[in-house]
């Protein structure tokens, strides 16, 4: 015989095999991996005869079928036999149908991360925004699991002139394998804005003359050169308003 235990026993004529399977249930925080914990508890056997006991070596843990969000998924852990006995008598000769104990006693929940526009988001009143691809953000509360990713772009608030404009989530998402399923993804716009700031405009005076004793040029015929304009900006001009 070549088996667990030692010493005086029952040894059987036949070659009685269980069958472990894992009952009660397990769960988890998405983690990005197939991970499971186990404790005794999850641990059973069919297939034991004459009221024997057998005990498996239980390990701490075990795998899900995958990584991903879902409850009632099957978890898996290789076993062996520890021991076997019928009270205070060892048992000897009791093999395993499978070397692989199994159940659907898994649940893998959620992982809550919020995400957030990073600082210094922002425009001057009438250039073109950033392209989408240049705003920033990032995970603020929580953290991605694994290989995941942030993916897609942040939209704003409609609207061009000074002020502060909430982002929007837009196409932003997590890239898991899992259509983002795996998390609840909170979208937090409105802690840092986007800021549209005052343009400053520019006025140049081309060099004016008179000849001596004459009378200094009307206003109306200095010439003043505006620049860093927006189509439809007026500036006002020594009580004159002047557009472009």
């Amino acid at each position: 015989y070549s088996g667990p235990g030692t010493g005086n026993g029952f040894l059987y004529s036949v070659a009685p095999n269980i069958t472990p399977i894992l009952i009660s249930t397990t769960s988890k925080t998405y983690d990005g991996t197939t991970t499971a914990a186990l404790a005794a508890g999850n641990y059973a056997t069919t297939g034991a005869i004459d009221g024997d006991t057998v005990v498996l070596n239980n390990p701490a843990t075990g795998s899900y079928v995958d990584k991903h969000v879902g409850a009632g998924k099957n978890v898996s852990a290789t076993v062996s036999i520890a021991s076997a006995s019928n009270g205070a008598v060892n048992v000897y000769g009791y093999g395993l149908a499978s070397a692989t104990a199994s159940g659907n006693i898994g649940t893998i929940s959620q992982r809550a991360i919020t995400v957030s526009s990073n600082t210094g988001q922002g425009k001057t009143y009438g250039d073109d925004d950033p392209l989408a691809a240049k705003i920033a953000y990032s995970v603020t509360t929580g953290a991605l699991a694994g290989g995941d990713a942030l993916t897609g772009n942040m939209g704003r608030a409609v609207g061009e002139i000074v002020g502060s404009y909430s982002f929007t989530q837009g196409t932003t998402a997590v890239s898991d394998g899992n259509g983002g399923g795996n998390y609840t993804l909170t979208f937090d716009g409105a802690t840092n804005k986007f800021a549209i700031s005052a343009r400053t405009p520019t006025a140049s005076i081309a060099n004016q003359t008179k000849v001596y004793g004459a009378d200094d040029p009307s206003i109306a015929g200095i010439a003043v050169t505006l620049g860093n304009l927006v189509n439809r900006t007026v500036v006002d001009i020594n009580g004159t308003n002047t557009s472009i």
